[in-house]
């Protein structure tokens, strides 16, 4: 695939960012969020081509819609598929009608049928969702893979952000860390 980026990139049919790729730290999914999504927005701003910034306002929640970008359009129906699946699993365990619960077609995809029947059966529901953010993280990794300096590299990173910025809201000790800080800021600047 990577080839294939390059090759498109020689016909100058594919934008590469490999200045704006290779200065990104790594994400891990359990690691922390290396800056605020704000900051990628802009970097994006900055960086991104002008019709590739809307691609990345997409990835990164801040628009909604279509997305141009193939890769970000994989994604958005993977995403729907899976919230569909949540939808229909809820919607069938509380007796309602499943397609009432659906949002456009119901695709079928094995790997969200099978975390969600062992995230029904957690115990922890932290953790059943973890399970599910993790598959998630999963198919950006699949949809991303050999794409190091194209712009489905960029827009995989972004909804991977938003994944940290996420599960970070969980960790209740670093979110009152956070908080004692901002309070003593706003206690010095008074």
């Amino acid at each position: 695939m990577a080839v294939l980026c390059s090759w498109f990139s020689a016909l100058g049919a594919l934008k590469m960012y490999y200045y704006f790729s290779s200065t990104l730290p790594m994400l891990n999914f359990d690691g922390a969020l290396p800056f605020p999504v704000e900051e990628f927005a802009a970097d994006c701003g900055r960086l991104l081509a002008p019709d590739d910034q809307r691609d990345a306002r997409l990835a990164l929640g801040l628009e909604e819609g279509p997305a141009r970008n193939g890769t970000l359009r994989r994604w958005q129906e993977f995403d729907q598929a899976l919230k569909n699946e949540i939808a229909w699993s809820r919607a069938s365990a509380r007796q309602q009608n499943p397609l009432s619960a659906v949002r456009g077609d119901r695709a079928f995809d094995a790997d969200i049928v099978q975390v969600l029947a062992q995230a029904a059966k957690a115990e922890d529901p932290l953790q059943a969702e973890k399970m599910l953010i993790r598959l998630q993280w999963q198919k950006l990794d699949d949809l991303a893979l050999n794409q190091e300096f194209c712009l489905e590299f960029i827009l995989a990173y972004a909804v991977k952000l938003k994944i940290l910025e996420r599960l970070n809201a969980f960790k209740t000790d670093e979110g009152s860390k956070r908080l004692e800080e901002i309070l003593q800021d706003v206690a010095v600047v008074s």
